[in-house]
């Protein structure tokens, strides 16, 4: 599909912690990708189950995986920030070790950056539970985004996007939120930097009722505290995004067919 961007590399960011049930296929569909160009990095936050011996057996038989271990346990954004300091490639993807690509998901990225010149990609996604099987409706995302209607909904996945490394180098994650990619994210946005969006399905993203995702409340105090102290929004428009944000979550965890963004 794009030969031109084969020379393009992308270095894919994995962390992963106690992954030991999902990470071998995380691994997999990485090392899977038709885009011939990459290197895995695999971010192991001290787990104290098989996740580091299954990431060192795959680094033996492949030479794109690399592994780096945290001394102490750090969370989800120091690993994804070791990782990319990491990276020597010119384009950064992210993904979680409970989570999968689709084989064409780097490449039709790759043409889409190229073709729209934007910093930034991301993907619709399935919702899957740890067998691969769907337990929500598709999420198929909008080609444009903005930094107002990311206000007003997440609709960026942190396994579907492909950033420009060039922008990593000015901005990372923060693990003062509870949804650092999401504050991530806005940063860029607001920065100026512009984002399309795949409406291929080629992430299935591990949807688990004990995730961050399903905790709602907690959600809801966080989006709060990101409008209020991160964005510095007024009180009025931080209510009218959190009621945004509260109908959007409603319907993208309602069941039913799949739901389109319009």
């Amino acid at each position: 599909m794009c030969d031109d961007n084969s020379y393009l590399g992308v270095s894919v960011i994995m962390p992963a912690y106690n992954a030991e049930k999902t990470i071998g296929k995380a691994i997999e569909s990485a090392l899977a990708q038709t885009h011939p160009k990459l290197e895995l990095i695999i971010i192991d936050d001290c787990s104290t189950d098989d996740t580091l011996k299954i990431a060192q057996q795959y680094a033996e038989r492949d030479t794109r995986v690399q592994i780096l271990r945290n001394e102490q346990n750090t969370g989800v954004a120091h690993s994804r920030n070791c990782g990319i300091q990491f990276a020597q490639y010119p384009w950064i993807a992210f993904l979680d070790s409970d989570d999968t690509w689709h084989p064409y998901k780097l490449e039709k990225q790759l043409f889409t950056v190229m073709e729209t010149g934007a910093s930034l990609c991301y993907t619709s996604y399935a919702l899957v539970d740890e067998k691969g099987k769907k337990v929500r409706p598709d999420y198929i995302v909008p080609i444009r985004t903005n930094f107002n209607l990311l206000l007003k909904e997440n609709i960026i996945g942190c396994s579907t996007v492909l950033v420009s490394s060039e922008v990593m180098k000015v901005y990372h994650f923060q693990s003062d939120f509870f949804h650092e990619d999401y504050v991530l994210w806005l940063e860029i946005l607001k920065a100026g930097y512009e984002a399309v969006g795949c409406p291929d399905v080629l992430t299935d993203w591990c949807y688990r009722e004990n995730s961050r995702s399903y905790q709602k409340g907690k959600s809801l105090k966080s989006r709060w505290n990101i409008y209020r102290d991160c964005v510095g929004l007024s009180l009025g428009k931080s209510v009218y995004y959190l009621i945004c944000y509260s109908i959007a979550g409603i319907r993208k965890y309602g069941r039913g067919g799949t739901w389109k963004i319009q």
